[in-house]
């Protein structure tokens, strides 16, 4: 055998090229041509803003970052703005349960647009696969937990029933015994938690099971610490039961925002992923929606959410199916004719936009006029993208370290072909529920060995460049993760920052700096 190396280097490319041919005295040839992905030292960051601009806005908004330019875009058709949030539904790269029925609501979502804009839709075959995917998921207990078969998570039952559900009355063959879920459902009811007693009856009743819902309803209600989501939902399975509800009571608990639009629940509980404003939000706008006496209110939870989305929409996969299941079918029913919005603009852009959508970036760094001398709202959307070379520790909610190990000892040189130890500390000042661990690879090792569990680990998934771990739930103190490698390419590489985030809310976040790795 014989081993050979050679220096190859690049300056700006993203991508190398290595070609190799062998050629034999009796004219025998081969070769091959491998590509090379070549990642910048850094990480990529943005900020922005996304807006609804009402009739005679204007504004004045920063121009681009002296390190990236300006994008803008803006759009008249609400469905313009939803079609972006399904493609990110339909391109998320982690499969868990709650994103896989996600992906699914939304795949049946962009299918209803598609009948409504005449186009066809191609996305039947991915429809089946994820279809296929939860139903082998399902667990022991005819439920779904986060990952695969893992214990069941009321809330992540409840959401993937709704998407398989849906997926069936749009005409896909769906694998569900009722009659199994039923029987697993029902045990243990009358001494259930309000939160499962509520999930519970709320999946009861979407597969149209015989029980006593008026019993297990007056149940809740007599229990001494209902909070004010439970109460909203208890308002909802009254109505989905046909029994007396107040609708004057709810509206009396609406609060509105600086723009007077209306949102439920406790803004303290804005990261909890199943009780916080938007899903009361969500919960009151269903109720109003049934009930002839409550449309005129919709408008205006409708701009609440409108409020809450970011220039890279909302917040999670949850949240953004959700949102969206609930309002498309009344943003669908708007005829387009109807759209006739003028937006204006000067300073580094000069343009008067008339035709919708519209799209422009620009590298001045000047301030930009906005204004819309239109009748109907715009959605407008601004952002900065930009790479930070030498991006810094974050340490806000999670503190992050990472240490490379060979034989017992903290290494920072690496011997080539000695099995390696990445280890990961997380440190969590405050109990929190789902956690994504995204830790980054130096280029010149591979998986030594892809298997590990540790304390707080639920599940986790082995890229080519970064090891994902998920955690359902941390509470307060320090955990330690590892992640088996062998060096196998000497030479100086990057190792990125490891970062942990609430998956469900990625602002919230930590991550340690980058620093160099060197194999000999």
């Amino acid at each position: 055998m014989l081993l050979d190396s050679l220096l190859v280097t690049t300056e700006n490319a993203d991508t190398l090229k290595v070609k190799y041919t062998l050629t034999g005295d009796d004219g025998y040839f081969d070769g091959e041509v491998r590509e090379i992905p070549v990642n910048p030292f850094g990480i990529e960051e943005a900020k922005g803003v996304f807006m609804v601009l009402a009739k005679d806005t204007t504004f004045t908004l920063p121009g681009a970052s002296e390190t990236g330019e300006l994008h803008i875009s803006a759009t008249a058709d609400l469905l313009d703005v939803v079609k972006g949030d399904l493609r990110n539904l339909r391109y998320y790269p982690y499969l868990c349960n709650e994103q896989l029925a996600s992906k699914l609501k939304g795949l049946l979502l962009e299918k209803q647009i598609c009948v409504y804009l005449e186009e066809d839709f191609k996305g039947d075959r991915e429809i089946r696969k994820i279809i296929s995917k939860l139903e082998k998921n399902q667990n022991d207990e005819s439920g779904w937990g986060w990952w695969e078969k893992s214990r069941t998570s009321p809330w992540i039952s409840q959401h993937v029933i709704e998407s398989l559900l849906k997926a069936r009355s749009a005409g896909y063959a769906v694998s569900l015994n009722e009659r199994n879920m039923i029987d697993n459902l029902t045990l243990g009811m009358s001494v259930a938690s309000n939160d499962d007693l509520i999930r519970k009856l709320y999946t009861l009743k979407m597969i149209d099971a015989n029980i006593l819902f008026e019993q297990f309803i007056s149940q809740l209600e007599q229990s001494p610490d209902i909070t004010a989501f439970q109460q909203l939902q208890i308002t909802e399975l009254k109505q989905l039961c046909e029994l007396p509800y107040s609708l004057a009571e709810l509206m009396g608990k609406h609060s509105k925002t600086l723009f007077g639009n209306y949102f439920w629940g406790n803004e303290t509980n804005d990261r909890m992923v199943y009780d916080n404003p938007i899903t009361s939000s969500l919960c009151a706008y269903r109720i109003l929606e049934r009930d002839s006496a409550g449309k005129q209110y919709l408008p205006h939870i409708v701009g609440y959410l409108l409020e809450a989305r970011t220039n890279t929409g909302w917040r999670n996969t949850y949240e953004t199916s959700k949102i969206l299941e609930t309002l498309l079918p009344s943003w669908a029913g708007i005829p387009a004719e109807r759209r006739k919005p003028l937006l204006q603009l000067s300073g580094p852009l000069n343009a008067t936009v008339k035709e919708f959508p519209y799209t422009a970036t620009t590298s001045d760094t000047s301030l930009l006029r906005v204004k819309n001398q239109g009748s109907m709202p715009v959605y407008f959307t601004a952002y900065t993208r930009y790479f930070e070379s030498h991006p810094k520790a974050v340490d806000s909610v999670f503190e992050v370290s990472t240490s490379l190990w060979q034989d017992g000892k903290n290494v920072n040189i690496l011997k080539a072909g000695e099995a390696t130890v990445l280890k990961i500390t997380v440190k969590v000042d405050q109990p929190a529920e789902y956690v994504m661990i995204e830790v980054p690879v130096p280029a010149g090792c591979s998986y030594d060995d892809k298997a590990g569990w540790y304390p707080g680990e639920e599940y986790r998934e082995q890229f080519r460049d970064h090891t994902s771990i998920f955690c359902n739930r941390l509470s307060t103190g320090s955990y330690t993760f590892e992640i088996r490698l062998l060096p196998r390419y000497t030479g100086s590489y990057s190792l990125l920052p490891a970062k942990a985030e609430l998956m469900y809310f990625p602002t919230f976040f930590g991550r340690n700096e980058a620093r160099r790795v060197w194999i000999k």
